[in-house]
């Protein structure tokens, strides 16, 4: 057993570690990430969130838990996320970035990645360390100090070998994550129908918000019917070291069961075992493991905040909460450095004009942005290096970041955008477009799905 400690003491004894899942392919975003038909591709964490990308929720949250070194594990198109987070000195003197990037070619599962990282760091011969393994295609405001304290608790009285953080979602959503059943919590076999039992689930995540639980049981995927509840995997762990000295040994590279580590592995063990979701949350909420290595969940309090940008809409959706405050985004902080009020209710960075017959509203507008005569401005998010000429509408809508001022977006005079994504291009003036996901293929602009579909058309 562990002494306990609290998440401050552990964090400033060196203890505690991240390794930042970040090389993702981001597929179901469409375009946005899609180098073969959109030139301004960029990696799922990279994309644009009001002020900030992605990946800067999970480094905000880390940040103010007072931690100040993080391991970025990369893959897919990482010189994007490289551009975002530099070297860390924006969030802080103390910060500290270290990267491990994989081929696109040849990259590992979730678990095997992790794996490989405590394997080579020699964290796994640590048994009081944990790792932090959050992943950066999630918007959240998780109180990681809140949860580690939670896993440490649950480490010296109950012998918690990992914790997962988690939240309520919408019944109809449960499908896309991984489900949950908790010690104590109503069981699907017990109630005539599936009503009343997501009645008493929801009766019984009401007494228990901001509570750890036990984890009895773990389904990925799962369709609504059988889904263990409506509380999900929230992509963020809490990883005891001594855990990795159990499934170092079992992890393959992928789903085609190669050996991570063929100088420790030990054939018969579970397989394929190499992604946290699908094979090794399963196998250690089964019996022995359940008794030997205990799972222990933290729920996050009703008032956070935590949505899966999977789908362009979610991307923009996100932004709007931004705009509106559900989530803190650090503009406040920013203010006179890097944010300064403007129009109504609205923010500009540096270098922007706005002609005086324009009108903004409850938007944001980011570094070297110029909006032109009568253009109109409501509840948006304009990134840097875009230009509005004209007459401009842009209603609900998020245009990009654009890294380059080379490569500065245009939109043309009269073009009226409304509940759209505008990730790059040169909008023809006069256009007109609606729940719109708007692109630059190889020049001009095509137009994409917001629901993660690939069905897209040039623009006319």
């Amino acid at each position: 057993m562990f002494n306990h400690l609290s998440a401050h003491q552990a964090i400033q004894r060196g203890i505690v570690h991240t390794a930042i899942l970040a090389g993702g392919f981001g597929s179901r975003l469409d375009a946005a990430t899609d180098p073969t038909r959109n030139r301004f591709a960029v990696a799922k964490p990279a994309c644009t969130v009001g002020n900030l990308r992605i990946i800067e929720f999970t480094i905000r949250a880390l940040r103010k838990a007072g931690i100040s070194d993080f391991h970025l594990l990369l893959c897919f198109l990482p010189d994007t996320i490289r551009q975002v987070i530099g070297n860390g000195k924006i969030y802080g003197g103390s910060v500290a970035i270290t990267e491990s990037t994989q081929e696109v070619t040849d990259p590992l599962d979730t678990a095997s990645v992790v794996g490989n990282l405590v394997n080579n760091s020699g964290w796994s011969k640590n048994p009081g360390d944990v790792i932090i393994v959050p992943s950066a295609d999630i918007i959240h405001d998780v109180d990681i100090a809140a949860a580690l304290d939670q896993h440490l608790f649950n480490r010296e009285r109950h012998g918690a070998c990992s914790t997962i953080v988690s939240n309520t979602v919408p019944w109809n959503s449960v499908d896309r994550f991984g489900t949950l059943r908790l010690e104590g919590m109503p069981d699907r076999q017990t109630f005539k129908s599936d009503l009343d039992f997501e009645d008493a689930v929801g009766a019984w995540l009401v007494d228990h918000s901001a509570s750890s639980a036990r984890i009895m049981e773990f389904k990925e995927k799962a369709r609504r019917g059988a889904a263990l509840s409506n509380l999900n995997n929230s992509s963020l762990y809490f990883f005891d070291a001594s855990l990795f000295e159990l499934i170092l040994p079992h992890l393959t590279k992928d789903e085609l069961g190669a050996p991570l580590l063929p100088a420790i592995y030990k054939p018969g063990g579970p397989a394929p075992f190499s992604d946290w979701g699908r094979h090794i949350f399963r196998w250690l909420t089964q019996e022995p493991q359940r008794s030997g290595f205990p799972v222990f969940t933290y729920i996050m309090p009703q008032r956070s905040y935590w949505r899966d940008a999977g789908i362009g809409e979610e991307l923009r959706l996100a932004s709007l909460d931004v705009l509106s405050g559900k989530i803190d985004s650090g503009i406040q902080e920013g203010q006179g450095a890097f944010w300064f009020p403007v129009g109504e209710n609205s923010w500009r960075g540096h270098n922007v004009f706005i002609h005086p017959s324009a009108y903004v509203a409850n938007s944001l507008i980011g570094d070297n942005v110029s909006i032109g005569a009568g253009a109109l401005v409501e509840q948006s998010v304009i990134g840097s290096n875009a230009h509005l000429e004209g007459n401009v509408g842009l209603r609900r809508t998020v245009v990009f970041h654009q890294r380059d001022s080379k490569f500065s977006t245009l939109i043309g005079a009269g073009t009226q955008i409304t509940d759209s994504l505008v990730l790059s291009g040169h909008i023809t003036p006069g256009s007109r477009f609606n729940g719109a996901m708007l692109y630059d293929p190889v020049g001009g602009v095509a137009v994409g799905s917001l629901g993660g579909k690939t069905q897209f058309s040039p623009a006319r």
